[in-house]
């Protein structure tokens, strides 16, 4: 089965980031590339990424066969998704998965199932649209997208983020 790991930011999150030192920043980087490294060698992780800022985020809806876009977030969204752990494994084991995000300490994660579909004959990937052709997780089960890359060095930036100053 399928979890998606949520990250979940709000404003006492956000102070936690802030009262922390360069030290204490720096030393999160290879706990979230420890533990992606670990669930992408046991088959586990599928993604792993880290959001940008809020303040990028763009609204979509269709409203009459049009496509109406506005920028940011509602103003009075206090909480928002961070980042998140895509894995595949058992109920109990996303829970031993998002205890050892390093996270947890200071803020709620939520973890919910991915909703089960059969394989379908466009993709064969169980359910996991692959926009633009391109997903992140082929017909094999392989995982393409597996958190930071090697070598990204060891500042304390979660799955996926930009080199900036994580938005939380």
């Amino acid at each position: 089965m399928r979890y998606l790991i949520m990250i979940q930011s709000n404003p006492s999150f956000q102070a936690v980031w802030e009262r922390m030192s360069d030290d204490e920043l720096r030393a999160l980087g290879p706990r979230y590339r420890e533990l992606s490294r670990e669930l992408a060698a046991s088959g586990e992780l599928i993604a792993s990424e880290g959001l940008g800022d809020v303040a990028l985020t763009r609204r979509v809806t269709v409203r009459d066969g049009r496509t109406v876009v506005s920028d940011g977030p509602m103003a009075e969204a206090k909480e928002h998704l961070a980042g998140f752990y895509l894995v595949d494994c058992t109920a109990e084991r996303a829970v031993e998965i998002a205890a050892r995000i390093p996270d947890a300490t200071w803020t709620e994660l939520l973890i919910r199932p991915i909703n089960p579909e059969p394989p379908t004959p466009a993709t064969g990937t169980g359910g996991v649209a692959e926009v633009g052709g391109s997903g992140s997780r082929g017909s094999s089960g392989d995982s393409a997208v597996a958190g930071p890359a090697e070598g990204a060095g060891d500042e304390a930036i979660p799955p996926g983020a930009g080199a900036e100053a994580p938005e939380r």
